[in-house]
């Protein structure tokens, strides 16, 4: 295994074990290795989608044809849940992403939304809620994006590498991706994500002491 993937693997053992986290769902598929080591493979996304991705990118590739992993956290009157489920790059890119937005989409926004192939969803919360990266010729990093129908598509201030390094850090906290965006989450109808959030940083850095959990902590506390 790479060690990137070496790094998701351990972060489930990280999660069956911490207390007070049940993991109901915990999938990891077979390594797809038929297109090679991370050089290969971003040569073939750059012949097949046009996009000659940055040589430093290739420091998070991971394999696994899914990596799918569902918690909840229950104690002490808290709780919170955790999704995650993401498979390789080029079976990422390869997948159109499923109809997004609605009849009121602006053009702008529809053709985002056609650009957008699925990079990390939650299908067993149920919430339509996914990260996506913007499939755009040329481009050597692209853009990562969240799409949350209840609150609306924003810019993740990540790229790809970023993205999976936070994964590790937050495995997957409902909502985390916000404190990337420039959501309003001081706002009223972001009172779930927050505290969703509030909880990880209470609860985390006692849980996992071996991740650093302030620079988070520091990204909500600017956005409220």
């Amino acid at each position: 295994m790479t060690e990137f993937e070496e790094n998701l693997v351990a972060m489930l053992h990280e999660l069956r074990g911490a207390p007070g986290i049940e993991v109901d769902i915990d999938k990891q598929g077979d390594v797809a290795d038929e297109f090679g080591d991370a050089e290969s493979a971003f040569q073939l996304v750059a012949d097949w989608f046009g996009m000659p991705l940055r040589p430093s990118l290739q420091r998070r590739y991971m394999r696994f044809s899914q990596f799918w992993c569902h918690w909840r956290y229950k104690a002490g009157g808290m709780t919170f849940p955790g999704e995650m489920r993401m498979s390789y790059l080029l079976a990422a890119l390869g997948t159109p992403t499923p109809p997004l937005g609605g009849a009121g989409s602006s053009t702008s926004e529809r053709q985002l939304y056609e650009q957008l192939r699925v990079l990390d969803d939650r299908p067993e919360s149920g919430t339509g809620a996914l990260a996506a990266i913007r499939l755009q010729p040329s481009v050597d990093s692209p853009e990562i994006w969240y799409y949350d129908p209840a609150h609306g598509t924003f810019k993740m201030d990540v790229d790809y590498c970023q993205y999976l390094d936070a994964i590790l850090v937050t495995k997957g906290t409902s909502g985390w991706q916000y404190l990337f965006t420039e959501a309003p989450l001081a706002s009223r109808e972001f009172v779930g994500p927050v505290t969703n959030l509030k909880s990880m940083l209470e609860v985390f850095p006692e849980v996992f002491p071996a991740h650093d959990y302030e620079p988070l902590r520091q990204r909500l506390l600017e956005r409220l």
